[in-house]
């Protein structure tokens, strides 16, 4: 009997988890920004990423002015750090938010697709939801 239970709350699971899913499906094909944090210098509007009218878009445009410049990623996190510059986790409201610039930092930044026009969203999906592995998607 505890087994039939099971089962149906299973697939029950599942259900709601594939219906979830094809919400999200259906909002990544409508260009929405569905995730949590938005890119550092963008703010979500309605639903589309639209840049701040704070001083981060300028910050982004001077990462990537002295990346262009040869700068190196240690640089230039150095270089915002001795500007006072908020790091991303500040600007986000995190609670552990460091006060200093990291390279890896800077680098996540200059690789983000965001800054350069895509908006790239469910690139991985659960298997099943009982099971914790992820699979990468290619869309």
């Amino acid at each position: 009997m505890f087994g039939l239970y099971a089962w149906i709350y299973e697939s029950e699971s599942q259900r709601i988890s594939d219906r979830i899913k094809s919400v999200f499906h259906m909002k990544h094909k409508s260009g929405k920004f569905i995730g949590s944090i938005p890119p550092y210098g963008y703010k979500v509007s309605k639903g589309q990423l639209v840049p701040k009218d704070d001083g981060t878009v300028k910050i982004v445009r001077d990462i990537f002015g002295k990346y262009l410049d040869g700068w190196g990623h240690d640089k230039i996190a150095r270089y915002l750090s001795k500007k006072g510059v908020s790091t991303p986790s500040q600007v986000a409201g995190k609670r552990n938010a460091g006060l200093y610039w990291h390279g890896s930092s800077v680098k996540q930044l200059l690789q983000n697709p965001h800054y350069i026009g895509d908006l790239v969203q469910g690139r991985e999906t659960s298997m099943s939801v009982t099971n914790k592995k992820r699979k990468e998607k290619w869309l």
